[in-house]
């Protein structure tokens, strides 16, 4: 099944408790954003509201998969992510998702093990300003040349 990278991205990106999101540039007041819509617009939903509607997309999802035999086996393996339990655990579910799957339809899983995964993702995480020095400004280019290894390797695996 195609796709793994793009849910991941998602699992990724899910809200986390010590991270609270703040607004977007010139965004309204927030007593005049009266509806989740507006909310979700300018990025002022509270994580609790917010984690209502990433459970529906998670829920959905499989349902809107385009072939019969993924939802099928998306819907039979394991069930909701767990959403508050922080990044770590829902991507550990969607890899047993993943796994669920693609031993299902009898191919091989993108990911062998979780600790490989977790070691792929990492490339993606900024842990820029964690050392405050005047020599670390930025770790741009470094994490440039970390996700150029990785996605050069991924295309060059795959010839």
């Amino acid at each position: 099944m195609i796709g793994w990278d793009f849910l991941y991205s998602v699992v990724y990106t899910t809200p986390c408790a010590a991270v609270p999101s703040e607004p977007l540039p010139d965004a309204p007041p927030p007593e005049t954003l009266t509806t989740p819509e507006l909310r979700n617009r300018w990025n002022t939903m509270e994580r609790e509201e917010r984690m209502q509607f990433i459970g529906r997309w998670w829920d959905l999802l499989p349902h809107v998969l385009p072939y019969a035999s993924w939802r099928t086996a998306f819907l039979n393996g394991p069930k909701r992510p767990p959403l508050t339990a922080g990044h770590k655990a829902v991507t550990e579910w969607l890899f047993q998702v993943e796994q669920h799957v693609c031993a299902a339809l009898h191919i091989a899983a993108n990911h062998k093990s979780f600790g490989g995964l977790c070691r792929k993702l990492s490339v993606f995480q900024s842990k820029c300003g964690a050392k405050k020095t005047r020599k670390t400004k930025t770790c741009r280019s470094k994490q440039t040349r970390r996700k150029s290894a990785f996605m050069g390797s991924r295309f060059n695996n795959s010839i």
